[in-house]
């Protein structure tokens, strides 16, 4: 069990919202509103593009603005369909700002780290969207403080992003914190480069290891265990 530990960092999508499903949803949603097919392995394609999307974004060579004017036209490419990228996108968001599902174990985790810790949201994600779903699901309650990156100037891993979420947090050192998530390059590297303690969070239930990770669980209940 960890000692010292003041300030908890949590992702959201694919930790505490499972992003695969509520997108999953959206994408059908979407593709019915806009009168394209629809076929459940198609969701594999928008996984791979939304993903390299993301670590273009996480490296710094691609802006959140370019991310939603591209990604559905480079889906819809691949999957050989007509329509209109942009389009998509827009009814892609409003649905998505409404599809929040929440992940196994979630509230009972922040149910018991919020009396006991500062709890943070860290996410990447467009900032009214996070805090509009977390809301959907009454989860905001449970946050202290909301560093998402469209308002902290810069993106997870980058240690600007990390500057100014300790730029809030007075008092408080790396040390004396822990932030648990399931993406590898933007939590758990980003984390560890700066000096927090790490969890990576197995959200495909791989059983695989997280060599970068302090810690590793395959369920969000098992954090109780750490903290």
């Amino acid at each position: 069990m960890l000692n010292g530990i003041k300030v908890v960092f949590l992702d959201v999508d694919n930790t505490l919202l499972d992003f695969n499903a509520c997108s999953r949803l959206s994408m059908e949603k979407s593709f019915a509103e806009c009168d394209l097919p629809f076929e459940v392995k198609m969701f594999d394609t928008f996984r791979r593009v939304n993903d390299g999307l993301w670590q273009q974004i996480e490296h710094g060579t691609l802006t959140r603005a370019e991310l939603h004017h591209r990604r559905w036209t480079l889906v819809l490419e691949e999957l050989g369909l007509s329509g209109d990228g942009p389009t998509v996108e827009k009814r892609f968001l409003e649905h998505l700002a409404q599809d929040a599902i929440p992940v196994d174990g979630a509230y009972e985790l922040l149910e018991y780290l919020f009396p006991r810790y500062t709890v943070c949201i860290a996410s990447n994600a467009p900032y009214e969207q996070q805090l509009k779903r977390l809301t959907n699901v009454d989860m905001l309650r449970f946050f202290h403080k909301h560093f998402i990156s469209e308002k902290m100037g810069a993106a997870k891993p980058s240690k600007e992003f990390f500057d100014a979420c300790f730029a809030q947090l007075p008092g408080v050192s790396p040390q004396n914190c822990i932030i648990i998530g399931d993406s590898v390059s933007a939590d758990i590297r980003g984390g560890k480069e700066y000096g927090i303690h790490t969890c990576w969070y197995d959200h495909e239930r791989t059983g695989s290891r997280c060599e970068e990770a302090e810690f590793a669980v395959g369920a969000l209940v098992e954090i109780k265990g750490l903290l």
